[in-house]
């Protein structure tokens, strides 16, 4: 009986093995389900747009037993969909969960460069930029090609965004070196990056081939949503080229390919394009239909760039009509026009504060490095010492060589003081004592002085609004500027905070106010020049006879100045001709 039931025991003890390992050869099977389906639905994500929604509703009940690598794969991918169909808000949700959620740098770049093309369609820069700054501090740590494809993309965009091309250029030029090895849809999106960068540009013959080159690269790789946006530049060139029937052709062949991946954006965009080319044929209804399907697209808080397009092209079609739907149209054509110049404006005004504070974060990140090899230094130095005092003793010819490469270095260290007690260190500028110094001898020689005060306006509040860092910045840049336009008529220093003086011998009043302009001026490039729109300069002048003292012209030259400033920012006042440049 006992041996009985020890076998019964045995058997069931095997049942319950073997029902065991057929859960974890269920869970193996749906492990690879899931890993299959999220590689098929990665791979049609822009060439098959429906399939991809399909195999991601199959996804659906299986996810939730996948990793957490793949349940992030899958929230990309839906998040990837949204956006498609235009549903901006649901897809930045999905975004930001995924950002919070994941360590995986290259999973976070995906999800920083899908939000920061969203954050862009609505307008809304300052998270746009933001997004951008932290996919710039993320990409030392990308280790698969598609993320860094995906960062080369985003840095196009938002420098394209901001007007400056040659980085834009020299972004897209990279991506194209980095895909050229890379698959095929890796080097269609290299290839639409340059066809953006001539389009935001206007360059239409370079963007004609850059879209054609587009096309061939995308056709089989990137799908109808790439090869639609090819057809969408194409159209416009045609257009710009005053052949509204080809570009008609392209524009329906845009919005056939723009339809089948549902890209609501490209929808809307096409629909402009068509709406404009049939108005151009003489198709007045035609062009009237088409205006008013993209407007029912179009978000009314966003998009003014198409907005000032189509009531533009409404206003035009309803001109001959007496009622006041012309006037309507007129009317909300200025009014998208006035809100497409201001987002213009804030777009760079965005970009430049989220540098500023991305700057700002990497400075505090470098200051406690720096202090940390400080540290390092200094104990490294005090070990050095202690090694120096015992080859002192064990040779005395050592020390001797070691105080003739001292007193080398202190003759140069000496020579270094000099320059810095005569020169300002933030600008480089002579410092305030020194140009104070040299100016007396130049209006002791008897010739006519000219002396002008510069000062950034409202320099205090500047620095409570932006910080001292910032501000150190515009000094620099101002003293940049100035030396550039008043260094080659006399003496340049610096006198204060964001104040800063030329004394100058024998020079016309004429010669003043070119350079005055010349530093009015933002054209000058350089790492800070977006800076300029921050500040404003104005200046004041006081002009010797070679009888004065220069004490007596620097009060006057800042008597001028502060006239100045009561005039209005950015101007020029003079003591003795009471003259004015605005």
């Amino acid at each position: 009986m006992s041996k009985l039931v020890t076998r019964l025991g045995i058997i069931v003890l095997l049942l319950v093995s073997l029902g065991g390992l057929v859960e974890v050869a269920k869970a193996a099977e749906s492990g690879n389900d899931i890993e299959q389906l999220l590689a098929k639905a990665e791979a049609s994500r822009v060439k098959d747009p429906a399939n991809t929604q399909a195999l991601l509703e199959k996804l659906a009940n299986e996810i939730s037993h996948g990793t957490d690598d793949e349940l992030i794969r899958y929230q990309l991918l839906t998040a990837h969909q949204l956006l498609l169909r235009g549903q901006y808000t649901d897809a930045i949700t999905s975004l930001k969960q995924v950002l919070a959620s994941t360590d995986n740098p290259n999973r976070k770049m995906r999800a920083l460069y899908l939000l920061a093309q969203a954050e862009g369609i609505l307008s809304h820069f300052d998270a746009s930029f933001e997004y951008i700054m932290q996919a710039s501090e993320l990409y030392s740590k990308l280790t698969e090609k598609q993320a860094k494809v995906d960062y080369f993309f985003i840095m196009t965009y938002m420098y394209s965004r901001v007007d400056d091309f040659d980085t834009a250029l020299s972004n897209a030029e990279h991506l194209v070196k980095l895909a050229a090895d890379g698959d095929p849809y890796q080097k269609c999106i290299a290839q639409q990056s340059l066809t953006t960068v001539y389009s935001m540009e206007h360059s239409m013959a370079k963007g004609l081939d850059a879209a054609k080159k587009q096309i061939a690269l995308c056709q089989t790789s990137g799908g109808a949503l790439y090869v639609a946006d090819a057809n969408l530049f194409i159209g416009r060139y045609y257009f710009s080229k005053n052949q509204p029937t080809e570009a008609l052709t392209s524009f329906l062949k845009a919005k056939n390919g723009f339809d089948d991946v549902g890209y609501k954006t490209g929808q809307i965009s096409t629909s402009v394009g068509i709406a404009k080319s049939f108005f151009a044929v003489g198709n007045k209804a035609l062009a009237y239909s088409w205006a008013n399907k993209a407007l029912e697209m179009i978000d009314s808080q966003n998009q003014w760039k198409e907005q000032a397009e189509l009531y533009q092209l409404l206003a035009k079609i309803t001109a001959e009509k007496s009622d006041n739907t012309l006037v309507m149209y007129t009317e909300k054509y200025a009014h998208a026009v006035e809100v497409l110049a201001n987002e213009s404006k804030n777009t760079r005004l965005s970009y430049l504060q989220a540098k500023l504070r991305f700057d700002t974060q990497r400075q505090r990140i470098s200051l406690l490095e720096q202090q940390n090899l400080l540290l390092k230094l200094q104990d490294a130095n005090a070990k050095q010492h202690i090694w120096l005092m015992v080859l002192g003793l064990i040779a005395i010819a050592a020390v001797c060589a070691s105080l003739g490469l001292l007193l080398m270095r202190n003759h140069r260290q000496q020579k270094r003081l000099r320059n810095l007690t005569e020169h300002d260190s933030l600008t480089e500028l002579l410092n305030r004592q020194t140009l104070l110094k040299r100016a007396e001898l130049l209006s002791s020689t008897g010739k006519p002085v000219a002396v002008v005060v510069a000062s950034v306006d409202d320099f205090s509040r500047f620095n409570l609004q932006y910080g001292m860092q910032t501000s150190d910045r515009v000094v620099r840049r101002v003293a940049e500027r100035f030396e550039k336009a008043f260094g080659s008529l006399g003496i340049v220093g610096r006198l204060g905070a964001a104040e800063l003086a030329v004394v100058a011998l024998d020079v016309e009043p004429e010669q003043v106010h070119d350079a005055v302009r010349l530093c009015q001026r933002p054209g000058m490039k350089g790492a800070d020049a977006n800076l300029d729109l921050l500040y404003s300069i104005s200046f004041g002048l006081a002009l010797g006879h070679g009888d004065e003292s220069f004490d007596f012209l620097l009060q006057q030259a800042q008597k001028a100045l502060k006239e100045a400033r009561e005039k209005g920012q950015s101007c020029l006042d003079m003591t003795k001709e009471k003259e004015t440049l605005s």
